[in-house]
């Protein structure tokens, strides 16, 4: 939180109490420590920004919300031409961009970025089949992967198979929308994959890594 100040976490952390204290008194749910947490971080950098104490260029494209009751998951994809490894970042995050679950997995053996696209994919819908939700949305910054499950193709590609894997959960989970971001909307994703590059493999539920909180909190600022 390098960018935020203790004055301005203090001031928004008293404003947040007290708003979170009028919704318990009138019988709304409230978050937990961790969402808390999260909420202040995303709250504070908006207060800073828009006091223009950080001068940052403004992103052209911002992580979108979903409709209610949906899970939004984000995948991305480190890769190596020097010893053909990789590794997938996954992230799952509800309608408003509250962090539920992410993991992280190491790729062997993987020839080209495309298969190691499809490995992350296949990774990220298997994280997301876990929560038991019925209806999703799956963003990705491969247009390729995407293209390929929104049209039915890629039956001539030697990943076909694990594209048929990732469609086979696709059809279990029920309500699934697979969609093409571009970066600036999977920067979450992206910072997972490259911690993955070199890190043991990880699954984090409800509690998110020090190393995505900031990127967490930017994607849901409105500054």
């Amino acid at each position: 939180m390098e960018l935020v100040q203790i004055p301005e976490l203090l001031a928004t952390a008293c404003w947040f109490i007290w708003w979170q204290r009028r919704q318990l008194v009138r019988g709304e749910p409230v978050q937990n420590s961790e969402q808390t947490a999260l909420s202040l971080h995303a709250l504070t950098l908006n207060f800073v920004k828009a006091r223009g104490k950080v001068a940052q260029p403004q992103r052209i494209n911002k992580w979108r919300p979903s409709l209610e009751g949906q899970l939004i998951l984000n995948v991305d994809v480190s890769f190596s031409e020097l010893d053909y490894t990789g590794a997938s970042g996954t992230i799952i995050r509800d309608n408003r961009g509250r962090f539920i679950k992410a993991a992280i997995a190491r790729l062997y053996h993987v020839p080209d970025v495309v298969l190691a696209e499809a490995v992350a994919l296949l990774e990220g819908l298997k994280l997301l089949q876990s929560t038991g939700c019925n209806n999703d949305v799956i963003r990705m910054d491969s247009l390729t992967m995407v293209e390929a499950l929104q049209n039915n193709e890629g039956h001539s590609m030697v990943v076909a198979p694990i594209l048929e894997d990732c469609r086979d959960i696709l059809r279990d989970i029920g309500k699934a929308v697979v969609e093409h971001c571009f970066r600036d909307l999977n920067v979450v994703a992206h910072e997972l994959a490259r911690w993955g590059s070199s890190n043991n493999p990880e699954i984090w539920l409800d509690i998110p890594p020090d190393f995505i909180l900031r990127p967490l909190a930017e994607d849901v600022t409105l500054v």
